[in-house]
């Protein structure tokens, strides 16, 4: 079972893909959560491992002019406030689970 932060993050997640400094802003404006970006980031690593939500860093190709995603298998520590975290299947069935207890608990 996921602890709160997990839930807020991951629920951040649901609309858009996002990168470490939109997340803590969703969580302090939206849910009114206060953390760091330290909390932030070891939870997105714990959410990354068990696979509720992937990696993506943005590349530049110089061909099309414009950006595209690449996602990342191993991401470094040292570069989580370049990556963007996009939702999975299992962490949004997780955040569904949440937000619809009721009906999953019937």
């Amino acid at each position: 079972m996921l602890n709160e932060i997990q839930i807020r993050v991951l629920n951040s997640l649901m609309d858009s893909d996002e990168n470490v400094e939109e997340i803590k802003n969703i969580l302090k404006n939206i849910d009114k959560y206060i953390v760091d970006d330290a909390q932030i980031i070891q939870t997105l690593l714990f959410l990354f491992e068990n696979k509720y939500i992937a990696c993506i860093l943005p590349q530049y190709d110089e061909k099309e002019k414009r950006y595209f995603p690449y996602e990342i298998s191993s991401p470094d520590i040292t570069k989580m406030q370049d990556y963007w975290f996009k939702l999975l299947s299992k962490g949004r069935i997780e955040v569904n689970k949440e937000c619809y207890n009721p009906y999953f608990s019937e």
